[in-house]
Protein backbone atom coordinates (compact mmCIF):
# COMPACT_ATOMS: atom_id res chain seq x y z
CA UNK A 1 0.00 0.00 0.00
CA UNK A 2 0.86 3.56 -0.68
CA UNK A 3 1.46 6.66 0.87
CA UNK A 4 -0.46 9.45 -1.15
CA UNK A 5 2.20 12.41 -0.79
CA UNK A 6 1.91 16.12 -1.37
CA UNK A 7 2.92 18.26 -3.90
CA UNK A 8 4.52 21.36 -2.09
CA UNK A 9 4.75 21.30 1.48
CA UNK A 10 6.85 24.00 3.64
CA UNK A 11 9.95 21.68 4.70
CA UNK A 12 9.35 21.10 8.50
CA UNK A 13 10.84 17.83 7.58
CA UNK A 14 7.26 16.67 6.08
CA UNK A 15 7.08 13.17 4.27
CA UNK A 16 10.52 13.66 2.98
CA UNK A 17 12.24 11.50 5.66
CA UNK A 18 9.71 8.82 4.67
CA UNK A 19 11.96 8.78 1.06
CA UNK A 20 15.34 9.90 1.43
CA UNK A 21 17.89 9.71 4.11
CA UNK A 22 19.62 12.91 5.04
CA UNK A 23 21.95 12.48 8.21
CA UNK A 24 21.78 16.51 8.99
CA UNK A 25 18.61 16.32 8.55
CA UNK A 26 18.26 19.13 6.02
CA UNK A 27 15.89 18.86 3.27
CA UNK A 28 15.92 21.48 0.63
CA UNK A 29 12.55 23.57 -0.28
CA UNK A 30 11.56 21.79 -3.42
CA UNK A 31 8.04 21.46 -5.19
CA UNK A 32 7.28 18.19 -6.83
CA UNK A 33 4.47 16.73 -9.22
CA UNK A 34 3.67 13.54 -10.78
CA UNK A 35 3.73 13.85 -14.57
CA UNK A 36 0.89 12.67 -16.11
CA UNK A 37 2.04 12.46 -20.38
CA UNK A 38 -0.19 10.69 -21.66
CA UNK A 39 -3.23 12.64 -20.14
CA UNK A 40 -1.18 15.50 -21.86
CA UNK A 41 -0.75 13.81 -25.23
CA UNK A 42 -4.49 13.15 -25.11
CA UNK A 43 -5.45 16.91 -24.77
CA UNK A 44 -3.09 18.06 -27.77
CA UNK A 45 -4.51 15.04 -29.64
CA UNK A 46 -7.81 16.85 -28.87
CA UNK A 47 -6.60 19.98 -29.82
CA UNK A 48 -5.50 18.49 -33.24
CA UNK A 49 -8.72 17.42 -34.24
CA UNK A 50 -10.34 20.22 -33.10
CA UNK A 51 -8.03 22.03 -35.83
CA UNK A 52 -8.62 19.63 -38.15
CA UNK A 53 -12.70 19.60 -38.35
CA UNK A 54 -12.74 23.30 -37.59
CA UNK A 55 -10.72 23.52 -40.53
CA UNK A 56 -13.11 21.22 -42.55
CA UNK A 57 -15.69 23.64 -41.94
CA UNK A 58 -14.22 26.55 -42.94
CA UNK A 59 -13.31 27.82 -39.53
CA UNK A 60 -9.80 28.55 -38.15
CA UNK A 61 -9.09 27.41 -34.78
CA UNK A 62 -7.60 30.46 -32.89
CA UNK A 63 -3.62 30.26 -32.84
CA UNK A 64 -3.54 30.61 -29.20
CA UNK A 65 -4.92 27.07 -29.04
CA UNK A 66 -2.56 25.59 -31.33
CA UNK A 67 0.67 27.63 -29.65
CA UNK A 68 -0.60 26.11 -26.05
CA UNK A 69 -0.46 22.60 -27.72
CA UNK A 70 2.70 23.04 -29.28
CA UNK A 71 4.22 25.01 -26.08
CA UNK A 72 3.57 21.40 -24.48
CA UNK A 73 5.02 19.17 -26.51
CA UNK A 74 7.82 20.91 -26.34
CA UNK A 75 7.74 20.26 -22.59
CA UNK A 76 6.25 16.49 -22.83
CA UNK A 77 9.86 15.69 -24.25
CA UNK A 78 10.92 15.27 -20.75
CA UNK A 79 9.04 12.49 -20.31
CA UNK A 80 11.40 11.00 -22.82
CA UNK A 81 13.76 10.28 -19.85
CA UNK A 82 14.39 8.27 -17.28
CA UNK A 83 13.01 9.30 -14.02
CA UNK A 84 16.54 10.30 -12.40
CA UNK A 85 17.84 11.77 -16.10
CA UNK A 86 19.83 8.17 -16.49
CA UNK A 87 21.37 6.68 -19.65
CA UNK A 88 19.07 4.39 -21.75
CA UNK A 89 20.99 2.99 -24.11
CA UNK A 90 21.16 6.29 -25.54
CA UNK A 91 19.63 8.40 -22.94
CA UNK A 92 16.72 9.54 -25.02
CA UNK A 93 14.12 6.89 -25.36
CA UNK A 94 11.76 8.69 -27.45
CA UNK A 95 8.59 7.31 -25.40
CA UNK A 96 6.22 8.41 -22.78
CA UNK A 97 6.75 7.19 -19.57
CA UNK A 98 5.36 9.04 -16.25
CA UNK A 99 9.29 16.79 -12.88
CA UNK A 100 10.38 18.23 -9.89
CA UNK A 101 13.45 20.74 -9.03
CA UNK A 102 14.25 22.24 -6.35
CA UNK A 103 12.70 25.99 -5.38
CA UNK A 104 15.98 27.30 -6.59
CA UNK A 105 16.33 25.40 -9.76
CA UNK A 106 19.70 23.92 -8.54
CA UNK A 107 18.54 20.49 -9.08
CA UNK A 108 16.35 18.06 -10.98
CA UNK A 109 14.30 15.14 -10.68
CA UNK A 110 11.08 13.60 -12.19
CA UNK A 111 8.69 12.86 -9.77
CA UNK A 112 7.50 10.02 -12.13
CA UNK A 113 8.69 6.34 -12.86
CA UNK A 114 11.51 4.60 -15.38
CA UNK A 115 8.82 2.59 -16.70
CA UNK A 116 7.72 2.47 -20.37
CA UNK A 117 3.64 1.17 -20.62
CA UNK A 118 2.36 0.38 -23.97
CA UNK A 119 -1.27 1.39 -22.95
CA UNK A 120 0.77 4.92 -22.17
CA UNK A 121 2.15 5.37 -25.28
CA UNK A 122 0.61 8.06 -28.18
CA UNK A 123 2.40 7.73 -31.81
CA UNK A 124 -0.42 10.38 -32.95
CA UNK A 125 0.69 13.10 -31.14
CA UNK A 126 4.79 12.66 -32.28
CA UNK A 127 2.88 12.38 -35.77
CA UNK A 128 1.35 15.69 -35.22
CA UNK A 129 4.43 17.11 -33.97
CA UNK A 130 6.64 15.41 -37.01
CA UNK A 131 4.52 16.15 -39.99
CA UNK A 132 1.97 19.64 -39.47
CA UNK A 133 2.96 22.72 -40.14
CA UNK A 134 0.69 24.16 -38.06
CA UNK A 135 2.19 22.06 -34.94
CA UNK A 136 5.46 22.97 -35.57
CA UNK A 137 7.31 23.21 -32.41
CA UNK A 138 9.61 26.47 -31.08
CA UNK A 139 12.26 24.31 -30.03
CA UNK A 140 15.51 23.87 -32.61
CA UNK A 141 15.29 19.77 -32.09
CA UNK A 142 11.59 19.12 -30.95
CA UNK A 143 9.92 18.41 -34.39
CA UNK A 144 12.93 15.51 -34.75
CA UNK A 145 12.68 14.40 -30.97
CA UNK A 146 8.98 13.22 -32.25
CA UNK A 147 9.96 12.46 -35.63
CA UNK A 148 12.35 9.87 -33.52
CA UNK A 149 9.43 9.14 -31.16
CA UNK A 150 7.00 8.25 -33.78
CA UNK A 151 9.02 5.40 -35.15
CA UNK A 152 10.40 4.14 -31.75
CA UNK A 153 6.56 4.73 -30.41
CA UNK A 154 5.43 2.48 -33.46
CA UNK A 155 8.35 -0.27 -33.04
CA UNK A 156 7.85 -0.47 -29.03
CA UNK A 157 4.20 -1.70 -29.90
CA UNK A 158 4.86 -4.29 -32.31
CA UNK A 159 8.22 -5.55 -30.11
CA UNK A 160 4.99 -5.88 -27.38
CA UNK A 161 2.49 -7.67 -29.69
CA UNK A 162 1.60 -11.27 -29.14
CA UNK A 163 0.78 -13.78 -32.02
CA UNK A 164 -2.56 -13.68 -30.83
CA UNK A 165 -2.50 -9.66 -31.83
CA UNK A 166 -2.66 -8.39 -28.31
CA UNK A 167 -0.44 -6.08 -26.86
CA UNK A 168 1.73 -7.11 -23.84
CA UNK A 169 3.34 -4.49 -20.75
CA UNK A 170 5.93 -2.73 -21.60
CA UNK A 171 9.70 -2.38 -20.47
CA UNK A 172 12.08 -0.71 -17.45
CA UNK A 173 15.60 1.32 -17.80
CA UNK A 174 15.06 0.26 -13.77
CA UNK A 175 14.84 -3.27 -12.79
CA UNK A 176 12.98 -3.83 -9.28
CA UNK A 177 13.16 0.20 -9.27
CA UNK A 178 17.16 -0.16 -8.12
CA UNK A 179 18.73 -0.15 -11.53
CA UNK A 180 19.80 -3.66 -10.94
CA UNK A 181 20.69 -6.16 -13.44
CA UNK A 182 17.69 -8.43 -15.02
CA UNK A 183 17.63 -12.09 -15.31
CA UNK A 184 19.37 -13.68 -18.36
CA UNK A 185 15.90 -14.45 -19.72
CA UNK A 186 14.40 -10.82 -19.84
CA UNK A 187 15.08 -9.43 -23.45
CA UNK A 188 14.97 -5.70 -24.31
CA UNK A 189 14.20 -3.31 -26.61
CA UNK A 190 17.11 -0.71 -27.24
CA UNK A 191 18.03 -1.56 -23.52
CA UNK A 192 15.71 -1.31 -21.87
CA UNK A 193 14.45 -4.29 -20.39
CA UNK A 194 10.57 -6.13 -21.02
CA UNK A 195 8.39 -6.14 -18.09
CA UNK A 196 5.25 -7.62 -18.07
CA UNK A 197 2.91 -5.58 -15.22
CA UNK A 198 4.96 -2.18 -15.13
CA UNK A 199 4.63 0.58 -12.76
CA UNK A 200 1.88 -0.82 -10.72
CA UNK A 201 1.78 -4.47 -9.31
CA UNK A 202 -1.64 -4.59 -7.17
CA UNK A 203 -3.28 -5.43 -9.25
CA UNK A 204 -1.18 -6.11 -12.65
CA UNK A 205 -1.23 -2.83 -14.63
CA UNK A 206 -1.59 -4.79 -18.08
CA UNK A 207 -4.39 -7.17 -16.67
CA UNK A 208 -7.45 -4.96 -17.40
CA UNK A 209 -8.48 -4.60 -20.93
CA UNK A 210 -8.28 -0.69 -20.86
CA UNK A 211 -5.27 -0.42 -20.95
CA UNK A 212 -5.11 -2.47 -24.78
CA UNK A 213 -8.32 -0.59 -26.01
CA UNK A 214 -7.10 3.21 -25.55
CA UNK A 215 -4.06 2.74 -26.61
CA UNK A 216 -4.75 1.16 -29.49
CA UNK A 217 -7.36 3.31 -30.43
CA UNK A 218 -4.56 5.91 -30.89
CA UNK A 219 -2.38 4.07 -33.50
CA UNK A 220 -5.77 3.33 -35.31
CA UNK A 221 -6.38 6.95 -35.45
CA UNK A 222 -2.77 7.58 -36.65
CA UNK A 223 -3.48 5.02 -39.13
CA UNK A 224 -6.66 6.35 -40.84
CA UNK A 225 -5.31 9.84 -40.64
CA UNK A 226 -1.82 8.95 -42.43
CA UNK A 227 -1.87 5.64 -43.77
CA UNK A 228 1.29 4.53 -41.72
CA UNK A 229 1.98 0.71 -42.76
CA UNK A 230 3.88 0.17 -39.39
CA UNK A 231 0.66 1.35 -37.50
CA UNK A 232 -1.54 -0.38 -40.58
CA UNK A 233 0.00 -3.32 -39.76
CA UNK A 234 -0.21 -3.71 -35.65
CA UNK A 235 -3.89 -2.34 -35.83
CA UNK A 236 -5.34 -4.58 -38.26
CA UNK A 237 -3.52 -7.74 -36.36
CA UNK A 238 -5.11 -6.11 -32.59
CA UNK A 239 -8.97 -5.54 -34.89
CA UNK A 240 -8.57 -8.99 -35.55
CA UNK A 241 -7.77 -10.36 -32.34
CA UNK A 242 -10.35 -7.92 -30.53
CA UNK A 243 -12.98 -9.31 -32.42
CA UNK A 244 -12.84 -12.76 -32.14
CA UNK A 245 -13.17 -11.76 -28.29
CA UNK A 246 -16.85 -10.43 -28.76
CA UNK A 247 -20.00 -11.63 -28.38
CA UNK A 248 -23.82 -9.89 -28.67
CA UNK A 249 -26.76 -12.24 -27.94
CA UNK A 250 -29.93 -10.62 -27.24
CA UNK A 251 -28.27 -6.66 -26.62
CA UNK A 252 -26.01 -7.77 -24.52
CA UNK A 253 -22.51 -7.84 -25.18
CA UNK A 254 -19.89 -10.17 -23.64
CA UNK A 255 -15.80 -9.16 -24.18
CA UNK A 256 -12.26 -9.97 -23.34
CA UNK A 257 -11.86 -7.74 -19.82
CA UNK A 258 -9.02 -9.15 -18.10
CA UNK A 259 -5.79 -10.99 -19.57
CA UNK A 260 -3.32 -12.66 -18.45
CA UNK A 261 0.34 -12.52 -20.03
CA UNK A 262 3.36 -15.30 -20.17
CA UNK A 263 7.08 -15.72 -21.95
CA UNK A 264 8.83 -12.86 -23.25
CA UNK A 265 9.19 -11.07 -26.21
CA UNK A 266 12.36 -11.74 -28.91
CA UNK A 267 14.98 -9.27 -28.49
CA UNK A 268 14.19 -6.35 -30.22
CA UNK A 269 14.98 -5.98 -33.60
CA UNK A 270 13.96 -3.46 -35.95
CA UNK A 271 14.59 -5.18 -38.92
CA UNK A 272 11.97 -7.68 -38.04
CA UNK A 273 8.56 -5.26 -37.84
CA UNK A 274 6.95 -6.62 -40.75
CA UNK A 275 8.56 -10.73 -40.23
CA UNK A 276 5.76 -13.38 -39.37
CA UNK A 277 6.69 -15.89 -36.78
CA UNK A 278 8.25 -13.21 -34.06
CA UNK A 279 7.37 -13.24 -30.43
CA UNK A 280 6.56 -17.20 -30.48
CA UNK A 281 6.96 -16.89 -26.81
CA UNK A 282 5.23 -14.51 -25.94
CA UNK A 283 1.10 -14.92 -25.48
CA UNK A 284 -1.73 -13.21 -23.78
CA UNK A 285 -4.54 -14.95 -23.02
CA UNK A 286 -8.40 -14.18 -21.75
CA UNK A 287 -8.96 -15.26 -18.65
CA UNK A 288 -12.10 -13.34 -18.03
CA UNK A 289 -15.28 -12.11 -20.14
CA UNK A 290 -17.94 -9.64 -18.94
CA UNK A 291 -18.74 -5.73 -20.08
CA UNK A 292 -16.95 -3.27 -19.52
CA UNK A 293 -18.70 0.41 -20.41
CA UNK A 294 -15.64 2.89 -21.07
CA UNK A 295 -13.31 0.16 -22.42
CA UNK A 296 -15.87 -0.91 -25.32
CA UNK A 297 -16.27 2.47 -26.27
CA UNK A 298 -12.52 2.68 -26.45
CA UNK A 299 -12.76 -0.49 -28.72
CA UNK A 300 -15.58 0.95 -31.06
CA UNK A 301 -13.18 3.76 -32.10
CA UNK A 302 -10.69 1.48 -32.94
CA UNK A 303 -12.86 -0.29 -34.82
CA UNK A 304 -14.03 2.95 -36.86
CA UNK A 305 -10.90 4.25 -37.72
CA UNK A 306 -9.46 0.82 -39.14
CA UNK A 307 -12.91 -0.72 -40.78
CA UNK A 308 -13.35 3.09 -42.30
CA UNK A 309 -9.55 3.33 -43.87
CA UNK A 310 -9.88 -0.38 -45.04
CA UNK A 311 -13.13 -0.20 -46.49
CA UNK A 312 -14.67 -2.62 -44.19
CA UNK A 313 -18.50 -2.85 -43.55
CA UNK A 314 -18.39 -5.83 -40.79
CA UNK A 315 -16.50 -3.57 -38.50
CA UNK A 316 -18.54 -0.88 -39.39
CA UNK A 317 -21.84 -2.75 -38.82
CA UNK A 318 -19.84 -4.05 -35.24
CA UNK A 319 -19.23 -0.79 -34.18
CA UNK A 320 -22.65 0.96 -34.80
CA UNK A 321 -24.57 -2.31 -33.37
CA UNK A 322 -22.20 -2.09 -29.99
CA UNK A 323 -23.42 1.85 -29.82
CA UNK A 324 -26.91 1.15 -30.26
CA UNK A 325 -26.87 -1.59 -27.25
CA UNK A 326 -24.44 1.13 -24.81
CA UNK A 327 -27.60 2.79 -25.47
CA UNK A 328 -28.83 1.27 -23.02
CA UNK A 329 -27.11 1.87 -20.04
CA UNK A 330 -28.15 5.98 -20.43
CA UNK A 331 -29.56 7.13 -17.01
CA UNK A 332 -30.25 10.64 -15.94
CA UNK A 333 -26.55 11.26 -15.12
CA UNK A 334 -25.12 9.52 -17.95
CA UNK A 335 -23.75 5.79 -19.03
CA UNK A 336 -23.01 3.47 -16.61
CA UNK A 337 -22.79 -0.13 -15.08
CA UNK A 338 -23.21 -1.66 -11.65
CA UNK A 339 -20.02 -2.28 -10.33
CA UNK A 340 -19.10 -5.24 -8.48
CA UNK A 341 -15.66 -5.12 -6.59
CA UNK A 342 -14.38 -7.49 -3.63
CA UNK A 343 -10.89 -5.26 -3.37
CA UNK A 344 -13.02 -3.34 -0.74
CA UNK A 345 -11.47 -5.83 1.59
CA UNK A 346 -7.98 -4.09 1.42
CA UNK A 347 -8.89 -1.00 2.93
CA UNK A 348 -7.83 -3.08 6.09
CA UNK A 349 -4.91 -3.46 4.71
CA UNK A 350 -1.81 -1.92 6.73
CA UNK A 351 0.71 1.06 5.20
CA UNK A 352 4.11 0.75 5.95
CA UNK A 353 5.36 3.64 8.42
CA UNK A 354 8.65 3.14 10.07
CA UNK A 355 8.35 2.64 14.32
CA UNK A 356 9.70 5.69 15.22
CA UNK A 357 8.04 7.75 11.89
CA UNK A 358 4.38 10.12 13.22
CA UNK A 359 2.23 12.58 11.96
CA UNK A 360 -0.67 14.28 10.17
CA UNK A 361 -1.71 14.38 6.73
CA UNK A 362 -3.37 17.39 5.24
CA UNK A 363 -6.64 15.17 5.22
CA UNK A 364 -5.61 15.49 9.30
CA UNK A 365 -5.49 11.49 9.60
CA UNK A 366 -2.46 10.63 12.40
CA UNK A 367 0.12 8.56 10.56
CA UNK A 368 1.37 5.71 12.44
CA UNK A 369 3.32 2.41 12.76
CA UNK A 370 0.22 0.31 12.41
CA UNK A 371 -2.00 2.25 10.09
CA UNK A 372 -3.95 0.84 8.03
CA UNK A 373 -5.07 1.97 4.23
CA UNK A 374 -8.68 3.58 5.72
CA UNK A 375 -6.85 5.24 8.88
CA UNK A 376 -4.90 7.59 6.58
CA UNK A 377 -7.88 8.25 3.88
CA UNK A 378 -10.57 9.03 6.82
CA UNK A 379 -12.65 11.04 4.23
CA UNK A 380 -13.86 8.01 2.34
CA UNK A 381 -16.25 7.74 5.66
CA UNK A 382 -18.05 11.03 5.42
CA UNK A 383 -19.70 9.07 1.73
CA UNK A 384 -23.01 8.97 1.98
CA UNK A 385 -22.67 5.47 1.03
CA UNK A 386 -19.65 4.01 3.44
CA UNK A 387 -22.01 2.40 5.65
CA UNK A 388 -22.58 -0.13 2.81
CA UNK A 389 -18.38 -0.77 2.28
CA UNK A 390 -18.29 -0.82 6.37
CA UNK A 391 -21.12 -3.69 6.66
CA UNK A 392 -18.51 -5.56 4.32
CA UNK A 393 -15.47 -4.88 6.20
CA UNK A 394 -17.31 -6.06 9.35
CA UNK A 395 -18.16 -9.30 7.81
CA UNK A 396 -21.13 -9.55 5.66
CA UNK A 397 -20.62 -12.34 2.71
CA UNK A 398 -21.21 -9.70 -0.17
CA UNK A 399 -19.38 -6.43 -1.01
CA UNK A 400 -21.54 -4.10 -2.30
CA UNK A 401 -22.86 -3.01 -5.80
CA UNK A 402 -22.47 0.49 -6.91
CA UNK A 403 -23.49 2.66 -10.20
CA UNK A 404 -20.19 4.58 -11.18
CA UNK A 405 -20.98 7.30 -13.68
CA UNK A 406 -17.31 7.99 -14.23
CA UNK A 407 -16.09 10.77 -16.38
CA UNK A 408 -13.37 8.95 -18.77
CA UNK A 409 -16.43 6.57 -19.92
CA UNK A 410 -18.90 9.28 -20.72
CA UNK A 411 -16.10 11.05 -22.68
CA UNK A 412 -15.12 8.41 -24.51
CA UNK A 413 -18.85 7.10 -25.17
CA UNK A 414 -19.11 10.92 -26.61
CA UNK A 415 -16.58 10.83 -28.62
CA UNK A 416 -17.39 7.46 -30.61
CA UNK A 417 -20.83 8.78 -31.26
CA UNK A 418 -18.72 11.95 -32.47
CA UNK A 419 -16.82 9.96 -35.00
CA UNK A 420 -20.08 8.43 -36.34
CA UNK A 421 -21.82 11.53 -36.89
CA UNK A 422 -18.61 13.26 -38.15
CA UNK A 423 -17.93 10.89 -40.34
CA UNK A 424 -21.47 9.65 -41.65
CA UNK A 425 -20.83 6.13 -40.70
CA UNK A 426 -23.93 4.13 -41.85
CA UNK A 427 -24.43 0.35 -41.32
CA UNK A 428 -25.41 -2.11 -44.03
CA UNK A 429 -28.40 -3.11 -41.97
CA UNK A 430 -30.17 0.48 -42.16
CA UNK A 431 -32.03 1.52 -45.62
CA UNK A 432 -30.86 4.43 -47.43
CA UNK A 433 -33.37 6.61 -48.55
CA UNK A 434 -31.38 9.14 -50.70
CA UNK A 435 -32.90 7.76 -53.47
CA UNK A 436 -36.44 8.75 -52.65
CA UNK A 437 -39.08 10.63 -54.52
CA UNK A 438 -38.33 14.31 -53.68
CA UNK A 439 -42.04 14.74 -52.59
CA UNK A 440 -43.62 14.48 -49.11
CA UNK A 441 -46.23 11.92 -50.34
CA UNK A 442 -43.61 9.35 -51.12
CA UNK A 443 -42.12 9.74 -47.37
CA UNK A 444 -43.80 7.04 -45.60
CA UNK A 445 -43.84 4.74 -48.89
CA UNK A 446 -41.84 1.43 -48.72
CA UNK A 447 -39.57 1.46 -45.99
CA UNK A 448 -42.10 0.76 -43.61
CA UNK A 449 -40.25 4.10 -41.35
CA UNK A 450 -42.88 7.01 -40.41
CA UNK A 451 -41.82 10.40 -41.15
CA UNK A 452 -42.55 13.50 -40.82
CA UNK A 453 -43.78 15.90 -43.02
CA UNK A 454 -41.24 18.51 -43.35
CA UNK A 455 -40.55 21.53 -45.34
CA UNK A 456 -40.03 21.61 -49.34
CA UNK A 457 -36.68 23.52 -49.13
CA UNK A 458 -35.13 20.66 -47.28
CA UNK A 459 -36.15 18.22 -49.81
CA UNK A 460 -35.01 20.15 -52.92
CA UNK A 461 -31.32 20.25 -50.89
CA UNK A 462 -31.01 17.05 -50.81
CA UNK A 463 -32.39 16.15 -47.85
CA UNK A 464 -34.61 13.58 -46.29
CA UNK A 465 -37.61 14.33 -43.89
CA UNK A 466 -37.00 12.74 -40.58
CA UNK A 467 -38.98 9.61 -38.81
CA UNK A 468 -41.42 10.90 -36.36
CA UNK A 469 -40.44 11.82 -32.67
CA UNK A 470 -37.72 13.96 -34.10
CA UNK A 471 -36.03 16.48 -32.31
CA UNK A 472 -34.88 19.26 -33.64
CA UNK A 473 -31.25 20.39 -33.20
CA UNK A 474 -30.91 23.48 -35.66
CA UNK A 475 -33.71 25.67 -37.62
CA UNK A 476 -32.71 28.37 -40.59
CA UNK A 477 -34.42 29.66 -43.48
CA UNK A 478 -35.37 26.00 -44.82
CA UNK A 479 -37.02 25.13 -41.98
CA UNK A 480 -35.94 22.55 -38.72
CA UNK A 481 -33.32 20.56 -39.07
CA UNK A 482 -32.87 17.03 -36.83
CA UNK A 483 -30.39 14.17 -37.29
CA UNK A 484 -31.54 10.63 -38.56
CA UNK A 485 -28.44 7.67 -39.58
CA UNK A 486 -25.77 10.31 -38.16
CA UNK A 487 -26.88 13.40 -41.37
CA UNK A 488 -29.48 15.90 -41.20
CA UNK A 489 -32.70 15.58 -41.81
CA UNK A 490 -36.18 17.62 -41.95
CA UNK A 491 -37.83 17.77 -38.48
CA UNK A 492 -41.37 18.64 -39.82
CA UNK A 493 -45.12 18.67 -38.19
CA UNK A 494 -45.42 15.70 -35.50
CA UNK A 495 -47.69 12.57 -37.14
CA UNK A 496 -49.19 10.49 -34.38
CA UNK A 497 -46.37 7.60 -33.95
CA UNK A 498 -47.41 4.32 -36.29
CA UNK A 499 -45.04 1.90 -34.14
CA UNK A 500 -41.71 1.65 -31.33
CA UNK A 501 -39.92 5.32 -32.05
CA UNK A 502 -36.71 3.96 -30.80
CA UNK A 503 -37.12 0.99 -33.44
CA UNK A 504 -37.16 3.98 -36.05
CA UNK A 505 -34.89 6.24 -34.56
CA UNK A 506 -32.23 3.29 -34.94
CA UNK A 507 -33.28 2.46 -38.33
CA UNK A 508 -35.27 -0.52 -38.18
CA UNK A 509 -38.72 -0.25 -40.54
CA UNK A 510 -41.94 -0.08 -38.26
CA UNK A 511 -43.88 -4.01 -38.95
CA UNK A 512 -46.20 -3.87 -41.82
CA UNK A 513 -48.99 -6.08 -40.05
CA UNK A 514 -49.65 -7.32 -36.54
CA UNK A 515 -47.76 -10.55 -36.04
CA UNK A 516 -45.70 -12.61 -33.36
CA UNK A 517 -44.41 -10.61 -30.27
CA UNK A 518 -40.00 -12.05 -30.24
CA UNK A 519 -39.36 -9.30 -27.54
CA UNK A 520 -40.24 -6.37 -25.44
CA UNK A 521 -37.98 -4.20 -23.73
CA UNK A 522 -38.92 -0.28 -22.21
CA UNK A 523 -39.58 0.97 -25.82
CA UNK A 524 -42.10 -1.68 -27.29
CA UNK A 525 -43.10 -4.43 -28.91
CA UNK A 526 -40.57 -5.85 -31.54
CA UNK A 527 -41.60 -8.25 -34.38
CA UNK A 528 -39.37 -9.94 -37.07
CA UNK A 529 -40.17 -9.12 -40.95
CA UNK A 530 -37.54 -10.33 -43.98
CA UNK A 531 -34.95 -11.70 -41.26
CA UNK A 532 -35.07 -8.61 -39.05
CA UNK A 533 -36.36 -6.54 -36.18
CA UNK A 534 -39.50 -4.53 -37.25
CA UNK A 535 -41.30 -2.19 -34.59
CA UNK A 536 -44.60 -3.51 -33.81
CA UNK A 537 -47.47 -1.10 -33.89
CA UNK A 538 -48.86 0.47 -31.76
CA UNK A 539 -52.47 -0.49 -33.10
CA UNK A 540 -51.51 -4.13 -32.13
CA UNK A 541 -50.75 -4.08 -28.91
CA UNK A 542 -54.65 -4.75 -27.37
CA UNK A 543 -54.63 -7.39 -29.96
Amino acid sequence: MDIPDISFEVIYNGFLDLFFIDNNFYYPKQYKYTTCPDADARAIQATYFAYLWAKEDGINLPYSIILRATRLGDYLRYSHYDKYFKKIGDCFNYKLCTPGSGIMGDWTWRRGSSYIHSGYQNPLVAWIFSTQSAFKLKSSTGNKDWSVSLDRQLEFMRWLQTPEGCIAGGATNSWEGQYNTPPQNITNFYGMYYDWQPVYHNPSSNNWIGMQARSIERVCSLYYLSGNQKAELICQTWVEWIKKNIQIHDYEIIHATKLTWEGNPDDWDSSSFYKSGINTSLHGTVFEMGFDLGSMASIVKSLLWVSMKDNDQEGLDLAIQIMDIIENYKDDLGYAVEEFHDNYSKFANPVYFPNDWKGRNPQGAYLKRGACFLDIRPKYKEDPDWYQVEYYLNGYENPPVFTYHRFWVQAEIMIANGLLSIYKVKSSNHNDHSNNNNNNNNNNSGSGITRTNCSEAIIQEGYECCPIGCKIYYTDSSGDWGIYNNDWCGCGSYVEPYCNQEAILYGYPCCSECSTVYYQDKNGEWGIENGDWCGMPYKCKNK
